[in-house]
């Protein structure tokens, strides 16, 4: 099976979906030429499990690569993580920006160190990331409201670094001060539940106004949820693949 692809100068331009299901890929080198890459609906390269490496020609205008992670030229941007990637990853010190599905699918990913660095987290960032445990996250970083953490089924535990005005935890599950969904106004709202947390029980904290689009995805350790009296509304697909829920 291909194992190796060396796109050639002529190319501008990868398109959605291009590598998809080339499971015995493991390298991907890009020329100087490409300026576009494009992901499709899931992730950059889809079911690439045994892909490691990125690499970049260093002449290229718009991307770079680094341990074989695949960047915008300045490093401001993390564009994709390979799905084949393995172990404790830390994320380099310059990058500001996640994109979105960024790491999705990196199911040999054990731990992901994210500097305080890092402004903003795109859509369904960490999704699929089935080998994470435990993630922290700056205080002062923003989380797209679509499924960051979506798939994350060992994560048990997030945990905010130093102070933040937007996020607090309680227990390990994330919640976010305030937001506004659909031209209403709302404060303390559960944003993840982690999905491997181990507990067949929870009751949701006094003074939750709102339960985010998945919240509780995938939480199939849960039997019973206790909602507070303070409890407003509660996104669409928030208890999503919860299984185990007989409550």
């Amino acid at each position: 099976s291909l194992k190796q692809i060396d796109i050639p100068d002529s190319v501008k331009k990868v398109g959605s979906g291009a590598f998809t299901y080339c499971s015995g890929l493991t390298r991907i080198d890009i020329t100087k030429s490409v300026l576009t890459i494009e992901p499709n609906i899931v992730q950059y390269f889809s079911e690439c499990n045994n892909l490691t490496r990125i690499n970049v020609d260093p002449d290229n205008p718009v991307y770079s690569s680094e341990d074989g992670v695949l960047f915008s030229k300045d490093k401001e941007t993390l564009i994709c993580c390979p799905p084949g990637k393995s172990g404790d990853y830390v994320i380099p010190e310059e990058v500001c920006v996640i994109e979105e599905l960024a790491f999705s699918e990196c199911k040999k990913l054990t731990s992901v160190s994210i500097s305080d660095n890092v402004q903003t987290i795109g859509d369904f960032a960490f999704t699929g990331c089935t080998g994470i445990e435990t993630i922290t996250i700056p205080g002062n970083v923003f989380l797209s409201w679509n499924g960051v953490f979506n798939g994350c089924t060992s994560l048990q535990e997030i945990q905010l670094k130093g102070t933040s005005t937007d996020y607090y935890t309680v227990d390990g599950v994330l919640f976010m001060r305030r937001a506004s969904v659909d031209g209403k106004e709302y404060q303390n709202i559960l944003f993840c539940y982690p999905a491997g947390k181990q507990n067949e029980y929870y009751q949701i904290p006094e003074g939750t106004e709102l339960i985010s689009g998945c919240g509780f995805c995938g939480a199939d350790y849960l039997k019973d949820i206790q909602f507070p009296s303070s409890l407003v509304a509660i996104d669409h697909d928030s208890f999503r693949a919860c299984t185990g829920l007989e409550e």
